[in-house]
């Protein structure tokens, strides 16, 4: 005895001796009922539609009596540069009598694209030939979203361990590049500071000194690019700066080219760099003067205020690990000639160009602006159709206090312990405070520096203090050595930018900060600078 389900008459059959025949059961119903779209379609060139189940309607908007009379409706159906693929495929199943399984894009009667799984075979008759395609479209929409999702995350992920990779291989090339030009711009300037230099050493002397410096801006390039740039904060309004740029450009911008501007000036400030950020714009607008050519178009220069979610970060190419929160928005958006995602994948790489090879760092010094500043960068672009750079920077309140604090004034330096791993830039710097009169003790790394300043603590007036070194860095003997004597002032050395300094030593005022690769004139200066400062060292907090 069997009981069964009349999916017909959506009612119970019992006390069934057997189960029905074939004729008996309503498959049909049973095929309605089906997660997908059962059809029929005839072989041949017309491959008229025999039968469409009703799961048509709901998934694509189309009546089973539209599928049935429209001879063209797999053409409707099917994205255009989907359609000759799914044609081979399925003349390949059908020669060989394999089963097609394909997937492909289809429109819905509305224009929605959807993607669908087709699964079919060729039903054939006693004679082994094939009479119709027998299949079911399964929608797999979700999924392919769920996938193409995963994909752009991957790609996030591959193109920010690459930034990651390079701006490391930069920060560090840096980093040693500019205790090597510290060293050949410091012996430079003490020697042309000598009264009785003769005039062609002199001259030779200011050429190296002249090199040295443009090498230094080199490294600056670097450390942006790597987040490491050296940035004095201010609060700023990009309002304003976006609004000067138009007449900052009138002398050399092309006739052809219109720069418009969109910035309201109601905004939270910015807290930033204001040359880092000029020449952020600068060469964003660069770009987009060269993106055009001798084309006309425009360039558009807006701002405004995004409260941002996490979906909003998550999609963009630097910053995508934010907190959600206030940004003040940036974009600059040409019509240029625009990128394929070829060349936009590698527009961060450094000296990569779409002109010539070794143009310099441009997206990549932009890059590493933005990542200094904590905020975030989308660049979008496509051929023939532009290009749009949006930034992304954390809000702060427009009444942001730029107050300067006070300083007292000590007694002179009588003797400094400098800490610094390079040998020949101990050397220089003990020749200079030496000049100065200054008594030196050296330490190579963090930690003879610790057992040196505990040693000598009640001789040692300061100490001169690079950040990254071996055994232990600057933070943390600084930490020690304040420990010892919680009011010794403390001069930081470092290629490094002052904000990230200061974030590191957060908890322990120092008196000084020095950017390598650097001079005897400003050495001087920073001594004199932290001898003013000297009273307002505090302990450690705890």
């Amino acid at each position: 005895m069997h009981t069964i389900y009349n999916l017909a008459e959506g009612r119970l059959i019992s006390n069934i001796q057997s189960v029905p025949t074939n004729d008996a059961l309503d498959y049909r119903v049973l095929l309605e009922q089906l997660p997908g779209i059962i059809y029929i379609n005839a072989l041949g060139e017309t491959c008229a539609t025999l039968y469409m189940s009703r799961q048509v309607e709901p998934l694509l908007g189309y009546s089973q009596e539209e599928c049935l009379t429209d001879p063209a409706i797999w053409r409707k159906l099917i994205h255009p540069d989907d359609f000759e693929r799914v044609e081979e495929a399925c003349t390949y199943a059908n020669t060989t009598g394999q089963p097609l399984c394909e997937e492909y894009r289809m429109f819905s009667k509305t224009g929605e694209l959807l993607w669908v799984r087709d699964e079919a075979l060729v039903l054939c008759n006693t004679q082994g030939e094939g009479v119709c395609w027998q299949g079911i479209l399964i929608d797999i929409t979700t999924q392919k979203r769920t996938e193409q999702e995963h994909a752009a995350l991957q790609q996030r992920l591959i193109t920010s361990q690459r930034h990651e990779s390079l701006a490391a291989l930069a920060g560090g090339i840096a980093h040693d590049f500019n205790n090597l030009l510290g060293t050949i711009l410091g012996y430079a300037d003490m020697m042309l500071a000598t009264p009785t230099l003769q005039t062609d050493m002199r001259e030779s002397l200011e050429a190296i000194s002249a090199a040295s410096r443009q090498a230094a801006h080199l490294t600056r390039q670097m450390l942006a690019y790597s987040g490491h740039g050296r940035f004095q904060l201010e609060t700023l309004d990009l309002t304003s700066l976006l609004s000067h740029i138009p007449a900052q450009l009138a002398s050399s911008l092309p006739t052809h080219i219109d720069v418009t501007v969109e910035a309201p000036t109601d905004l939270p400030f910015v807290e930033a760099d204001l040359t880092q950020i000029q020449q952020l714009l600068h060469n964003l607008v660069r770009n987009g003067i060269e993106a055009l050519g001798e084309h006309a178009g425009t360039i558009q220069l807006r701002t405004w205020q995004w409260h941002t979610t996490a979906d909003d970060l998550a999609i963009m190419d630097v910053g995508h690990t934010l907190p959600p929160g206030l940004y003040v928005a940036c974009e600059i958006r040409d019509t240029g000639c625009g990128m394929d995602e070829a060349t936009r994948q590698r527009i961060f790489e450094p000296f990569f160009s779409t002109k010539f090879a070794g143009r310099g760092l441009g997206m990549a010094a932009v890059l590493g602006i933005v990542q200094g500043h904590g905020g975030a960068m989308r660049v979008t672009s496509a051929p023939g159709q532009g290009t749009s750079v949006l930034l992304l920077f954390p809000a702060v309140a427009r009444a942001a206090s730029t107050a300067s604090p006070v300083f007292h004034t000590t007694r002179p330096f009588a003797c400094m312990l400098v800490v610094e791993d390079e040998a020949l830039l101990r050397e220089l710097v003990t020749r200079m405070l030496t000049r100065l009169g200054i008594q030196v003790l050296l330490a190579p790394d963090g930690a003879a520096g610790v057992d040196l300043f505990r040693k000598y603590a009640d001789t040692i007036d300061g100490v001169l203090l690079d950040l990254t070194m071996p055994k232990m860095n600057g933070d943390v003997a600084a930490h020690f050595m304040r420990a010892i004597k919680p009011t010794v002032p403390i001069i930081l050395m470092s290629g490094y930018d002052q904000v990230e300094v200061g974030q590191r030593f957060q908890s322990l005022e120092t008196q000084g900060f020095i950017h390598k690769p650097f001079t005897y004139t400003q050495l001087k200066a920073a001594l004199a600078t932290a001898q003013n400062r000297g009273s307002n060292a505090v302990p450690p907090r705890p």
